[in-house]
């Protein structure tokens, strides 16, 4: 009798448990993909700073000696 309710017991519990399984994966998925998209969103960044930091040279250089 114990053991058909044990039974029954791990029969109702694996859908929930499942349930769980599956909310920790979607949100380290969604973690990972956050991750991503902010290393890239760093790598846009650094490069817009670096292209402006060049083209300020490169007008600063045009300018010549007075610059005035």
């Amino acid at each position: 009798m114990a053991a058909a309710q044990r039974e029954d017991a791990t029969i109702s519990w694996a859908p929930r448990f499942g349930r769980v399984e599956n909310r920790v994966m979607m949100i380290t998925i969604l973690a990972a993909a956050m991750t991503i998209l902010m290393l890239i969103a760093t790598a846009v960044g650094v490069h817009q700073e670096a292209e402006r930091v060049r083209l300020k040279d490169r007008s600063d250089r045009s300018q010549g000696f007075g610059g005035y």
